[in-house]
């Protein structure tokens, strides 16, 4: 066990040096560019990867699930940053629901182009919105800014042309019984 410990310290402080040389660097300022080399470290870096999977131990993650909002905040809206961040909430980020998409809107908010949400980076926050809706007990999800995040988002996507955000924005704002 004390293996397994030191060996996510390690993990993370490798992880944290990864992300304080992409803050560092000029790669934030490129994802707002078309298939940029820096998507595919933004990707990794919010553990867009395949090896994890339902049997992966969340421990070492939630004790560090601090680290991972802090970097998102550090970086400039784009798509990029959008669909990775979203996909690290969709897998195993889940855990830090709901209070992550009290960021996602400040990104949002302000920008006039609505092309930072498109494709899978609806598809994510249509399930994520999902889970949230039908499964979160109603006080979680009645908090002021968790709240309006979600409106927000459901707006959002309602704007992309997402019927399924119209659905549950529908099932959101209708009382439950």
């Amino acid at each position: 066990m004390e293996s397994i410990r030191s060996s996510s310290g390690v993990f993370w402080e490798i992880w944290q040096a990864a992300v304080d040389r992409f803050q560092a660097s000029d790669l934030p300022t490129s994802l707002a560019t078309e298939h940029s080399g820096a998507d595919e470290l933004l990707k990794k870096l919010f553990f867009n990867t395949y090896w994890v999977n339902e049997t992966y131990n969340r421990e070492p993650l939630q004790r560090n699930v601090h680290r991972i909002p802090k970097f998102f905040e550090f970086l400039p809206p784009s798509h990029s940053v959008l669909s990775a961040y979203a996909y690290f909430l969709y897998t195993v980020g889940a855990i830090t629901l709901p209070q992550p998409l009290v960021a996602i809107t400040a990104k949002l908010e302000g920008q006039k182009h609505s092309s930072l949400l498109a494709g899978e980076t609806v598809f994510y926050l249509e399930r994520i919105l999902s889970r949230l809706i039908h499964s979160s007990p109603t006080n979680i999800l009645a908090c002021g800014e968790v709240h309006t995040a979600i409106l927000f988002l459901l707006d959002k996507l309602i704007e992309q042309g997402s019927s399924t955000a119209y659905k549950l924005r529908d099932d959101f704002i209708t009382p439950r019984e």
